[in-house]
């Protein structure tokens, strides 16, 4: 066969050596055509080569030039293109092979468009199956978990609908990642879920949070309003009642986790707060399986007590009120008064109940940070709470101890009601003399004599009268009113858990002597506004005084009614007692001293001068940290005290006098008046009636004589309640039911 090859060859030699020819002439043309556009392709790049670096020059220094001119502004837009080291991967990474296959979950994206993709990836099942639960709440639809499995999850919409998503673990990636296998993303057939079942109160918590923490009083109602605006759907008062409780758990932590941290936060008050005092009473005995449990907490910040100690009056108001929440107790506070007759707060102990033994361990400890050694120097105010009298006497026996006039009027008016007897009372209690409390005591018993004899047996009349004050306090107040302004501004404090509570009030505080302290430096006049207008006041009455001078320093002045009092300018003194009794001058005394051309703002006594307000409020608080940086303790960790669960719905707001409040005019209307049918009380139904029933021989016979034509021995009937014809309905019908029943029961 190579023979035939070779023969064949040579029979076509001619015409193959012209091919070759021809071909050989065609390959050095084109050879020649190529480099003549090599030579010109070269050219041309060298040319657009240099025509880039130019530019570039050009670009440079433009940018130069603009940075030099611009400033920091133009550096920011640079730095836009930087990016962080965080972002970058590196060129091997795993996660290219499956870039184009699975899609990572943007949460953002999702709230937008809350709708699922195949190859959607998850991080756990957890976060697959919330983001299922919004999907349904943002939708409207009645979506929920068929399967849930450790390795695979199924949602699904209620039947008839075909709507599903199935996810599970893709073995591939190598990791616990939950990727969307299959979807069919279309609510065919189902309606909207106005009572959606995803909507629970831990979802309503985790979404509500943040707007709870600002708006702690956001009641069920509003939320539940939010919720139907915003999703179309209704919310049962249970659980928006339950998504608050655990918002606010959320905020500021559990009840009792919050007594386990008790320690640390006394720690942290101490280090932030030189000079303070915090004590800490608890059980002596462990229960079994229980830590100690938690009894009292007391609280005397070092700057309260050093303001208290700079420049206020000695006298104290004390008052308790109650701890609202899980674990009831009671607040004991004591208030001191600053310059501008405003409340200093000094300290508070929580307590698990008003008693002798509580205010005696309370006021042991306040007597020793005030360092109380001449006891008669010190005045306490009370509202004769239950056993503080006993505990004063034993812990502070020779100190004065005054009484609220106005919660001894409350107890007065129960059996001596009406504004005669008021304005009486008041005007004992108002006299400045002895001679003139025994007028007021006589005018009291010509007017009512069972109401004298009620005075005259009360408390001694040093605990109530200004005229049997002392007068170093510089101070005739006669209610109560600091320690329930102190109570009002807190009341939202008392119903959180103690740590929360005791926080709530320091911040109130710290803002408080702020913002006082920031007003008085506007405030350029001497003594305070609250100074000022009692001042006023008495200048207004000067103008009925005539006064006389002996040309030293007494003055006589004749008022209304043959009153006359003396006034010595150098003493400042006048015998009214009025001016000695609050350090303020009286009216007789600023009649003088119009008289002697002399102002009567500089008289004011010592404790009302602008320097001491600022030497007091100088003594600010100071913040603290959170309770991740709170110091540690050694000691044992504390169990909530045992509480027990009074029974009724929980009292937010105390009950209030008729005569007092700002809803006074509505109290005053006529309303329905409640008898018990069981005992014969008032206020109250046979359901709630806790009395014994009264008996038969208690109830006194009808005053009514029977009707004309009836004899008088036969008994007269009420017509049946409400509640009394629905039970004799039950009953009659009950009884045809059974009945009915027994007799198919027999006939089968």
């Amino acid at each position: 066969m190579l023979h035939i090859l070779n023969s064949n060859a040579d029979g076509c030699g001619e015409t193959s050596q012209q091919q070759q020819r021809d071909e050989t002439t065609d390959q050095t043309q084109c050879s020649e055509q190529e480099n003549v556009c090599g030579r010109q392709t070269e050219t041309d790049l060298e040319t657009q080569q240099q025509g880039a670096r130019k530019k570039q020059v050009r670009r440079k220094r433009t940018r130069s030039a603009e940075q030099t001119s611009q400033g920091p502004e133009d550096i920011d837009s640079l730095q836009q293109d930087y990016i962080p080291d965080h972002l970058s991967s590196d060129n091997d990474s795993s996660d290219d092979e499956f870039k184009g296959r699975y899609k990572d979950f943007v949460l953002e994206k999702f709230l937008r468009d809350p709708k699922f993709e195949i190859g959607m990836k998850f991080e756990s099942r957890a976060q697959f199956k919330s983001v299922v639960t919004e999907h349904g709440i943002r939708m409207g639809k009645p979506v929920w978990t068929s399967k849930n499995e450790p390795t695979r999850v199924r949602a699904k919409c209620r039947e008839p609908c075909k709507w599903f998503v199935f996810a599970s673990i893709e073995k591939t990636l190598g990791t616990k990642d939950l990727v969307v296998k299959t979807l069919h993303d279309v609510h065919e057939t189902c309606s909207h879920a106005w009572k959606n079942k995803n909507i629970t109160a831990k979802w309503l918590s985790d979404r509500y949070v943040e707007r709870i923490r600002s708006n702690n009083n956001l009641s069920t109602r509003e939320l539940r309003q939010t919720v139907h605006e915003n999703y179309q759907a209704e919310v049962s008062k249970h659980v928006a009642a339950k998504a608050k409780i655990l918002a606010i758990e959320k905020i500021k932590g559990s009840a009792e986790s919050q007594y386990k941290k008790i320690w640390q936060y006394c720690e942290e008050i101490k280090r932030t707060h030189p000079g303070s005092t915090m004590e800490v009473m608890f059980t002596p005995f462990r229960e079994p399986g229980c830590n100690l449990r938690f009894m009292r907490m007391y609280c005397c910040l070092g700057p309260l007590k050093k303001g208290f100690k700079d420049g206020c009056r000695p006298i104290l108001c004390l008052d308790g009120c109650h701890i609202k929440g899980r674990y009831p107790g009671q607040l004991l506070t004591a208030i001191a008064v600053d310059p501008n007759n405003g409340l200093w707060p000094v300290a508070w102990v929580a307590v698990e109940k008003e008693a002798t033994e509580q205010w005696r361990w309370f006021l042991t400890l306040l007597s020793g940070d005030l360092e109380i050694q001449n006891q008669g120097h010190y005045t306490f105010m009370s509202d004769q709470q239950k056993g503080l009298d006993r505990a004063l006497a034993e812990v502070l026996p020779n100190s004065e101890h005054r009484y609220c006039v106005q919660h001894m009027y409350r107890n007065f008016k129960k059996k001596y009601p009406g504004l005669g007897l008021k304005d009486r009372l008041w005007h004992i209690a108002s006299t400045t003399t002895v001679e003139h409390f025994n007028q007021a005591l006589d005018d009291l018993e010509a007017y009512d004599k069972e109401a004298h004899a009620w005075v005259k047996k009360g408390p001694h009349p040093r605990h109530w009268c200004k005229a049997f004050f002392s007068k170093h306090t510089q101070c005739d107040m006669l209610v109560n009113n600091l320690c329930e302004s102190f109570n009002a501004h807190i009341l939202e404090a008392r119903d959180q858990p103690i740590i929360s509570m005791m926080e709530a009030i320091r911040e109130y505080l710290m803002e408080r002597i702020q913002k006082r302290r920031a007003a008085m430096e506007k405030y350029k006049l001497d003594g305070g506004p609250l100074i000022r207008e009692i001042v006023e006041e008495r200048v207004k009455r000067a103008a009925q005084w005539e006064i006389t001078w002996n040309s030293g320093s007494g003055y006589q002045a004749k008022g209304p009614r043959g009153a006359q009092f003396v006034v010595d300018l150098d003493k400042n003194e006048c015998t009214c007692n009025l001016w000695a009794l609050s350090g303020i001058p009286c009216s007789h005394a600023i009649a003088a001293l119009h008289r002697a051309k002399k102002d009567p703002y500089k008289m004011l006594a010592n404790c009302y001068h602008r320097e001491v307000f600022f030497t007091i409020y100088d003594n600010v608080l100071q913040p603290i940290n959170g309770d991740i940086q709170w110091p540690q303790s050694d000691m044992l960790e504390l169990d909530p005290p045992a509480s027990v669960t009074q029974s009724g719905r929980p009292k937010k707001a105390r009950k209030r006098d008729v005569t007092e409040g700002k809803d006074h005019d509505k109290r005053l209307r006529k309303r329905i008046v409640i008898h018990c049918r069981k005992c014969g009380g008032i206020g109250h139904n046979a359901k709630t009636c806790k009395n014994p029933p009264k008996s038969s021989t208690e109830q006194q016979p009808s005053q009514q004589p029977p009707p004309t034509g009836q004899p008088c021995n036969q008994q007269q009937h009420e017509a049946p309640t409400k509640r009394q014809r629905v039970r004799l309905h039950f009953i009659i019908t009950f009884s045809l039911f059974v009945t009915f029943f027994c007799d198919l029961k027999c006939f089968l």
